[in-house]
């Protein structure tokens, strides 16, 4: 066993930790375990400041934690939160009942109290 076969491996597991922060936050787990290896005194804190990826991670609309976009039911609090493409989570002012709508609307009515509501700002 050569000299530099101890330095690889150690590199090898360290560069884990980054790694594994990443995946949690939708990152590619193979390319931040590479540069987790060659780097990790970078890799690490850059892992633990950055954001989720927004191409792949979400969050809850119940409990804030962070899901897969095409999940339909969330780990964290397993409530059923529907596919969330080109929808968005609404609650209605006035009974607070939760609600999908489409991203792109800008009236929608309530469900559960039957109230009216529009997304346009009131002039000031």
């Amino acid at each position: 066993m050569s000299a530099a076969a101890p330095l690889i491996i150690v590199a090898a597991l360290l560069g884990l930790i980054p790694a594994s922060i990443a995946h949690s936050k939708g990152y590619s787990f193979l390319g931040w375990w590479i540069f987790g290896a060659l780097l990790w005194i970078v890799a690490t804190p850059v892992a633990i400041f950055m954001g989720p990826n927004e191409k792949t991670m979400r969050l809850c609309p119940f409990c804030r934690s962070r899901m897969p976009i095409e999940a339909t039911v969330c780990a964290s609090c397993s409530r059923e939160v529907g596919s969330g493409v080109g929808k968005m989570d609404v609650a209605c002012p006035q009974c607070r009942l939760h609600s999908e709508i489409p991203a792109d609307a800008q009236e929608w009515t309530c469900g559960n109290c039957g109230g009216s509501f529009s997304r346009r700002k009131a002039k000031a």
